[in-house]
């Protein structure tokens, strides 16, 4: 989260012609831009403009859209994305006005758009600090402990939450491995309780 006040906007209906250029547009933290057909050159022509001259965001046609962002090979994302700085939001002039004092959904390389994760349990190590870990490779963390088969489309690596893990001489001799035990018990009878219910 990062705070992103109301003077951080970019009002985008100046640069796009509704709706001769444009299909549905969608603005917060992000641009979504899908463009009528023929239209996405000259779309983009005019962002790029407005990017070089100052504008506090990067305009990028769906097949240029940096690896590290992950967002290009999916057939739902439009012809254009435009990517804000930290701390700015978009919108369009028919759009609500933007009235929220901070935001996500920023690139994730931002410090701001990190967290503190803390976990617990047989499967770490104990007081273990990491400096940084992807939100990506939670998945497959959380499926190696839950002995789950990841599905083969994620962007997560385990590899890069594999120095949390350990065996588990390390919480058998915890004075709070009982509290860990008790969770899992009340957890597991209350998931069968639900389960049975439906």
């Amino acid at each position: 989260m990062t705070t992103a006040p109301l003077s951080n906007t970019v009002d985008m209906s100046q640069y796009l012609n509704y709706p001769e250029e444009i299909e549905w547009s969608f603005f917060d933290s992000v641009g979504l831009i899908q463009t009528k057909p023929g239209m996405t050159q000259q779309v983009f022509d005019k962002l790029s403009g407005a990017s070089n001259n100052g504008e506090p965001f990067l305009v990028y046609k769906k097949e240029d859209v940096p690896d590290s962002l992950h967002y290009s090979d999916n057939e739902r994302i439009p012809d254009i994305v435009v990517v804000v700085e930290l701390g700015w939001n978009l919108l369009a002039q028919e759009d609500t006005p933007y009235l929220y004092r901070g935001d996500h959904g920023y690139d994730s390389k931002e410090e701001d758009m990190m967290t503190t994760f803390i976990l617990y349990g047989p499967d770490f190590k104990c007081g273990h600090k990491q400096a940084a870990m992807k939100n990506v490779d939670l998945y497959p963390l959380l499926c190696k402990v839950l002995k789950l088969q990841t599905c083969h489309a994620s962007d997560g690596r385990l590899s890069g939450s594999r120095g949390l893990l350990t065996d588990y001489s390390c919480h058998l001799n915890s004075p709070h491995s009982w509290i860990y035990n008790l969770f899992i018990s009340i957890f597991g009878f209350v998931r069968d309780l639900c389960w049975r219910k439906y």
